[in-house]
């Protein structure tokens, strides 16, 4: 499972060049940081989830542009 945060970019042109654009985007590529999946409980202490355990979960993202927050409802507390 994987979390995708992507801010909306308006639209090309039809009749806007990108090739200059996409060669400058090519220079920057940079790696995707990750972490382990897992909340933060009521005591601030990291909680880990196993993603290979089988076991149900409901999952959700809180994402406000500047941050994200990614919670788990299992414990009843939203991280």
């Amino acid at each position: 499972m994987a979390f995708v945060v992507a801010p909306s970019k308006p639209p090309i042109r039809r009749r806007q060049p990108i090739h200059g654009s996409l060669q400058r985007h090519k220079q920057r590529l940079v790696s995707i940081n990750s972490s382990t999946a897992g909340y933060w409980d009521e005591t601030g202490q990291f909680k880990n989830l196993s993603l290979i355990s089988r076991e149900p979960m409901q999952v959700w993202v809180d994402y406000d542009g500047l941050s994200s927050n990614r919670c788990d409802d299992g414990s009843g507390q939203r991280g």
